[in-house]
């Protein structure tokens, strides 16, 4: 996940598709790449180059499962962060076309599912939810050892729980994200699992919980150290447990590293959603502690 190491990665991709460009496996590779930084950081221009890699190594080799899943993947996130519901079918549709003939394959049916959530996050509709997880469930029947679709399962059940306000569904989504982290400890993984533990935290008021899920948010920056540039929504939650974490312990200097995180993230992104809001709360919260005017 460093940006230094995506740059060199492109470049030496960029030069040896002038040295071979026949080379179905290079344009491959180089579609991964693109389309798992594009989804880690949000960007559509390389979502985009990553589909264009993908119809290249189409022409070297055409009818490749492996190359549908990850155009469709791009695709499916290409609709959602331009709220195109059109181009998440179209991504859709490209699995079903190729999952008859190659039942075995679980990345087609990450593929498929995350096509589901991404419909279930467009339509705000619970069923597409379930639908995502029934397809991550059936890629699992045929590889267990895929983190990515523990992962998967992981995001949807957190999602769920959030709508439905159920326990047993974020335990399920905790547990879950404690099995994809056992397989391939990244970042992102542990990030996830702070967030699911501090939407649960907020609803069952736990400071156990709390704690569970400022360690594991503060694994992902360790693990990280660009998040703090890249992902701002990262230090953003991190600044609400602290803040709920200082409800519990009265402790000034909590509240003060609360407050010191959330500076950070309206130094990086001004406009972030709900930050202005969240640093007057911790400041408020602050305030009746240690009574300053």
């Amino acid at each position: 996940h460093d940006e230094d190491h995506f740059s060199q990665a492109n470049e030496c991709f960029s030069t040896a598709a002038q040295l071979k460009s026949t080379d179905a496996k290079l344009w491959v590779n180089w579609a991964k790449i693109l389309n798992t930084s594009g989804r880690l950081i949000k960007d559509p221009k390389r979502l985009k180059s990553a589909i264009e890699k993908c119809k290249k190594a189409e022409n070297y080799k055409p009818n490749s499962p492996e190359i549908t899943a990850i155009w469709s993947e791009a695709l499916t996130m290409l609709g959602l962060l331009g709220d195109k519901v059109d181009e998440i079918y179209e991504a859709q549709n490209k699995i079903l076309e190729v999952i008859e003939d190659h039942p075995d394959l679980p990345n087609l049916y990450h593929s498929l599912g995350l096509s589901f959530y991404a419909l279930g996050k467009y339509f705000h509709d619970l069923d597409f939810y379930y639908q995502a997880i029934e397809k991550f469930q059936e890629g699992l029947s045929w590889d267990r050892t895929k983190h990515k679709l523990w992962h998967a399962l992981g995001y949807s059940y957190c999602v769920i729980g959030q709508i439905e306000d159920d326990n047993s569904i974020f335990d399920r989504a905790h547990k879950f994200f404690q099995k994809a982290i056992a397989l391939q400890g990244n970042s992102t993984y542990y990030y996830d699992l702070g967030y699911s533990l501090l939407k649960y935290a907020e609803i069952i008021n736990d400071e156990k919980t709390l704690e569970l899920a400022k360690l594991n948010f503060e694994q992902a920056l360790n693990l990280q150290k660009n998040a703090i540039y890249l992902h701002p929504d990262w230090l953003f939650n991190y600044g609400i447990t602290l803040d709920l974490l200082g409800s519990f312990s009265e402790d000034r200097s909590t509240y003060l590293k609360a407050l010191d995180i959330l500076q950070h993230v309206l130094m990086v992104d001004p406009d972030f959603p709900g930050i202005h809001y969240q640093l007057a709360l911790t400041c408020g919260h602050l305030a009746e502690l240690t009574s300053e005017i």
